[in-house]
């Protein structure tokens, strides 16, 4: 199994018109998101995003990355199962996939599926019977963080576009900051959701992913989104989390990252595939 470089990948469809669907979900949604624009714009596609409940018939789509594959969640397998037989291709960009045997078993040739991690490739091989499947890293390890804070410095400091937004989040980081009198330069980031594993929660914790959360994945709030979490992070030196996205934008941005797990396996396996040979920064815990 050779990883697949997602850029290499995507010239193939360079001047193509497609469609692009993102997962909705959290702030790590937002930063997948974020990171697919950049990437798809390198690629030279011309895409536009598409609304999740759609039927694209005779169209190329291109679905955002994530987790929505492990059967916690319905939003990829309702779309997938909608179109798979109607578009001219589907992209699957990378996810973990975990669940759904009957819907992989269906698939035709015309899908392209990418695991963002070996554990996901297993199972997806296991079930597939015509569809295409590869492995490639979690898109935000492609994002251009300079580039988001750089662009974002022009386009979110002096607009009240997201006032509302951000005094709510402003808010939920006002409390963490007197929580976390004592130990400024850590930030304590344990998921309180669905996914959260048995790992005692710091009285001195945010859920980052849930604080800055939006429910519109669009260019310019996904853009917005990943902006303030990287700023946020940015003002400590140390990351204790479970978030699989903060733990990768932490690493990106060079901090001690103490990554643990969540309630399944998703965060050990990224962490094998992606971090653990590549990043020195990044310390998984508790396997």
């Amino acid at each position: 199994m050779t990883k697949t470089n997602i850029n290499d990948y995507l010239k193939q469809y360079a001047n193509e018109e497609a469609i692009y669907i993102p997962n909705p979900g959290n702030a790590g949604d937002s930063l997948i998101a974020h990171a697919a624009h950049q990437i798809l714009d390198r690629a030279g596609i011309n895409f536009h995003e598409g609304d999740i409940k759609a039927v694209y018939e005779g169209r190329v789509v291109f679905y955002g990355g994530g987790g929505n594959l492990v059967g916690l969640y319905k939003n990829a397998l309702r779309f997938i199962e909608n179109n798979y037989n109607k578009v001219k291709k589907l992209v699957v960009l990378p996810h973990s996939i975990q669940a759904y045997p009957e819907m992989l078993a269906g698939l035709g040739d015309n899908v392209d599926l990418f695991c963002r991690e070996n554990d996901s490739y297993q199972y997806v091989t296991q079930h597939v019977t015509k569809a295409n499947v590869f492995t490639a890293d979690d898109l935000v390890f492609g994002v251009d963080i300079k580039k988001t804070i750089s662009d974002g410095d022009k386009l979110f400091s002096f607009t009240d576009q997201f006032l509302s937004r951000n005094t709510k989040r402003c808010i939920r980081t006002a409390i963490y900051g007197i929580k976390n009198s004592l130990s400024a330069g850590v930030l304590n980031s344990f998921r309180m959701d669905d996914e959260k594993s048995d790992i005692a929660i710091p009285f001195n914790n945010i859920d980052l992913s849930q604080a800055f959360a939006t429910d519109n994945m669009s260019r310019l709030y996904s853009h917005e989104t990943s902006y303030r979490v990287f700023k946020y992070i940015d003002k400590f030196k140390t990351v204790n989390t479970n978030r699989l996205h903060v733990a990768i934008a932490s690493t990106l941005l060079g901090k001690e990252v103490n990554f643990y797990k969540n309630s399944y396996n998703k965060n050990y396996s990224v962490y094998d595939f992606s971090m653990r040979d590549n990043y020195k920064n990044v310390t998984f815990l508790n396997k």
